[in-house]
């Protein structure tokens, strides 16, 4: 036996065994074409693959005694007779011919969603496929033949193309249609002649004339789809649909043991909705385990022509759910259905986007149940995404981890995770859609998942509903559903993590109150879970993220190691890498500060040139690099630097998006508030006004304006910038803008206006005004809500003080700049201006001398305290 032979025969011996378990659920039809896939050229020239398709028969009807002769239907199922069914199969090809004959010559070359086949491609397959069943009913020598010179080319694929080209040329779309045209009517006439009980050659196990039609019906149906969706034409049905039906219920067997999957019991009870409106009904009535719907939705589902998630097929019950997640009608090896169409980008998960592979994404690891190495990587990377806030590319990757293993149920759940709330941003109405979506993907594939891995589908599936409903009143029940799972697998790292993170989102940013102590019971828990987490997995990025977070407020030193460990551990991940300048800014390591925003800028831009990435992550995560860079190069005395960054924030910020947030109308400002930090008065004045739509940015410029005319002497102008500032403080542009958090616009715009009195009142040497304007100036800065770098520009005390020294009163401003270094510790600017204090007093200044130096030792200005 040659080495194709000995090839085929264990091929098919494997085959034969998994089809023994359910006979009910297969048929001749079944095999069609899957046996072209086994065959290879040989450059042998005695080698006939006819032989091999021989050998793969004989074993095959050996396998099949037990079962009869007749195959898998019955004279009594469907539209028995053989007039009948070509009747049926008759009245699919003239529907199709109708709608190609329609078509300009153009369309042709149209590529369809199906394996990027065009209209060409389809027609030209269905027109080989037709012309191998007629030549098995007109001759099984002939057919033997057609068999030995397909096997030659390789694949039917090639084989194809070969037979359709005239003169070096394949024919063209209109000629095509003809020739096809032509030999399905013979094909039609050959079958409504042919012996109902003789049994015709094919690739597989012969099939009678009757199995042949509903075959060919079949297949004329599906691919009929590929052009009936190009076109946006709407199609008509008939309940000539029923022969596809019953081929799609009987397979129900097929459709696992062809993934070599066990065949759960009982078969689903399946009733549908015929286009004439009659019931069909199939297997014993069984309300926990059906599929309901119409004739319609199945048959594509079968056929895989459409995802169950895009048709209103009601399925209940962990087998039907399984079983529609992966229905094959047709042979071959195992075919993942379409992808549910993505609501949010109108795009499919299999457009031909798919995620990459991230390198240096981190040790993250989420084991699933998938024995695909591909699936189980784009899942670590999509939860390490995910809890690096990179929501939409971690969407990204869990639909590409359920592309990889078209079973896997988890993958699903972990995108409906990511389109979610989180801590910085509420969820979207353009999120709703596609997060039910995924969740009830994940529940159709619950069958295939462990226990684990069902429990963690069935606590994600609590936090949606269908119409988006009480995102309030979900997130609670979520959070409640994840400390069950967190009860129910105590040991499972990432599900305390996910815990932490859900209770989080019940009180974004507000996990403690002013006076440092726990907001709930909530932040005990969250707090717990994540040092929980941490003490097992010092490397889990998602629990030192959070941990972060949680602790910069009141109490970061907790937060230095996890900071420090979370800087490198994923390169790859720029919001992950920026993190723990959070902490450094807290407890006064700017150049540690500025370090890491640098590097995690440069990694969001390799991310973002690689991946082309849209949305919020590069409109607002990259800039907040950026901007936290700028911050702490200020805070450090780097005037160059300073400068550079805030140029590039300004330009990267996205226009539109500014428009509708006020937060990022804030970036636009940099320019300004830099150029006063360092009192650039000119350069300020150069500044031109700020585009259209952002009334924020320009209330800035007036700030920034105010002060410079005032330092120039300039009262007049000075003070008409004031009153414009104080005019629009008020307007509804201002007051209506969303700044991210609440209460924040009328302090901001209080600070501009009190720190512009105050340069205009020191301009007429009314020192009383001036210090009473700064009072206020610092009183609204603390009233601001925590947020990481502050929402004010600087710290307005280093004014305070600066204005204090200027009056000679040591003492008050050895309080304030000691008060600042409570707020920012080894703030440079205060520990000049402790200096000064206490040399003023007389006191000794060696001590903060030496912290002054050692902290102005990156800057490129001379010591200062304020403008």
């Amino acid at each position: 036996m040659n080495r194709h032979r000995f090839e085929l025969r264990m091929n098919a011996e494997q085959v034969s065994a998994d089809l023994q378990s359910d006979w009910n659920s297969q048929g001749a039809e079944v095999f069609d074409f899957a046996i072209l896939d086994t065959i290879e050229p040989s450059d042998d020239p005695q080698y006939d693959p006819s032989e091999d398709l021989e050998v793969l028969e004989q074993l095959w009807l050996e396998q099949l005694k037990p079962f009869g002769e007749g195959g898998f239907m019955t004279d009594t199922d469907a539209r028995s007779s053989l007039k009948s069914v070509v009747e049926d199969l008759r009245a699919e090809g003239d529907e199709l011919y109708q709608l190609l004959e329609e078509m300009d010559t153009g369309f042709w070359t149209q590529v369809s969603t199906f394996k990027d086949w065009t209209v060409w491609d389809v027609v030209a397959h269905l027109h080989l496929s037709d012309h191998m069943a007629l030549t098995s009913l007109r001759s099984s020598d002939d057919f033997k033949t057609l068999m030995r010179d397909m096997g030659k080319s390789g694949s039917m694929r090639a084989y194809t193309n070969a037979w359709l080209t005239e003169n070096g040329h394949s024919i063209n779309g209109p000629e095509l249609l003809i020739r096809w045209r032509t030999m399905f009517q013979q094909l039609c006439e050959a079958l409504a002649a042919a012996d109902p009980d003789e049994r015709f050659a094919w690739a597989g196990p012969g099939m009678k004339a009757r199995m042949f039609a509903t075959a060919r019906q079949m297949e004329t149906w599906a691919h009929g789809w590929e052009i009936y969706d190009l076109m946006k034409v709407k199609r008509r049905h008939s309940d000539r649909l029923q022969n596809i039906v019953t081929i799609g219920v009987r397979t129900f067997g097929w459709s696992f043991s062809n993934r070599k999957l066990p065949v759960p019991e009982p078969a689903p009870y399946v009733e549908l909705t015929a286009p004439s409106g009659k019931l069909w009904t199939f297997n014993d009535q069984d309300e926990n385990n059906c599929v309901r719907g119409t004739a319609v939705d199945f048959c594509q589902v079968v056929t895989q022509v459409r995802n169950v998630a895009d048709t209103q097929l009601q399925v209940s019950g962990d087998t039907a759910n399984g079983w529609m997640a992966i229905a094959q009608c047709f042979a071959g090896p195992p075919e993942d259905p379409p992808a549910p169409e993505d609501t949010s980008t109108g795009l499919a998960a299999t457009d031909g986007v798919t995620a990459p592979l991230l390198e240096g994404i981190g040790p993250l690891q989420f084991p699933i149940s998938t024995s695909v190495p591909l699936a189980q990587a784009y899942f670590n990377q999509a939860l390490t995404l995910s809890f690096g806030f990179n929501h939409a590319e971690a969407v990204r990757s869990f639909k590409e981890a359920a592309r990889q293993d078209a079973t896997c149920g988890i993958c699903w759940a972990g995108a409906a995770l990511a389109l979610g709330p989180n801590i910085n941003a509420p969820m979207s109405e353009d999120a709703v859609a596609p997060a039910w979506q995924a969740i009830q993907q994940a529940i159709a594939l619950r069958a295939f998942e462990t226990p684990r891995e069902q429990a963690y589908i069935d606590a994600i599936a609590t936090r949606y509903s269908e119409d988006g409903g009480d995102r309030k009143a979900l997130d609670i029940i979520y959070a409640g559903s994840m400390s069950g799972l967190v009860e129910q697998y105590p040991d499972d790292l990432n599900a305390r993590a996910l815990r932490a993170e859900a209770l989080m989102d019940l009180m974004p940013w507000a996990y403690w109150n002013d006076d440092g102590s726990a907001a709930s019971q909530n932040t005990n828990i969250l707090v717990e879970d994540l040092e929980t987490v941490m003490a097992a997995d010092p490397q889990h990025p998602g629990a030192l993220h959070l941990y972060i977070h949680v602790m910069e407020r009141f109490e970061p030193q907790r937060a230095v190691a996890a900071a420090d460990r979370l800087g490198g551990l994923v390169p790859v991940a720029g919001h992950l890498v920026h993190m723990p300048s959070h902490i450094y800014l807290r407890v006064g390591r700017y150049s540690d500060a500025v370090d890491a925003n640098a590097e995690a800028a440069e990694a969001d831009e390799d991310y973002i040139a690689q991946c082309n990435a849209q949305g919020l992550y590069p409109a607002a995560y990259y800039p907040h690099n950026i901007h936290f860079l700028w911050y702490s190069a200020m805070m450090e005395g780097r005037k160059t630097l300073s400068i550079s960054s805030a140029l590039k924030l300004a330009e990267r910020v996205p226009l539109d998006m500014a428009r509708q947030m006020g937060a990022l109308q804030s970036y636009v400002a940099v320019p300004v508030y830099t150029y006063v930090r360092f009192g650039m008065w000119d350069e300020v004045l150069a500044l031109p006004d700020a585009p259209e739509g952002l009334p924020f940015s320009q209330a800035m410029l007036h700030y920034g304006r105010g002060l410079a005319y005032a330092a120039k002497g300039d009262v007049q102008r000075a003070q008409a910038e004031l009153d414009t500032l104080s005019n629009m403080a008020t307007s509804e542009p201002v007051q209506s803008l969303n700044m991210r958090m609440p209460g924040v616009n009328e302090p901001l715009m209080g600070i501009a206006s009190s720190l512009v009195t105050a340069r205009i009142a020191r301009a007429g040497n009314d020192s009383y005004v001036e210090l009473a304007a700064l009072e206020k100036a610092v009183a609204l800065q603390d009233s601001l809500p925590y947020t990481e770098p502050p929402h004010w520009h600087y710290p307005v005390r280093q004014t305070l003080g600066e204005a204090q020294l200027r009056a000679g009163h040591y003492a008050d401003a050895a309080i304030t700049f000691a008060e600042d270094l409570q707020h920012f510790p080894k703030n440079p600017w205060s520990l000049y201006g402790s200096e000064l204090a206490q040399n003023g007093l007389g006191e000794a200044t060696d001590d903060v001398k030496q912290q002054r130096i050692h902290a102005w030792r990156n800057a490129d200005i001379d010591p200062a305290v304020s403008w």
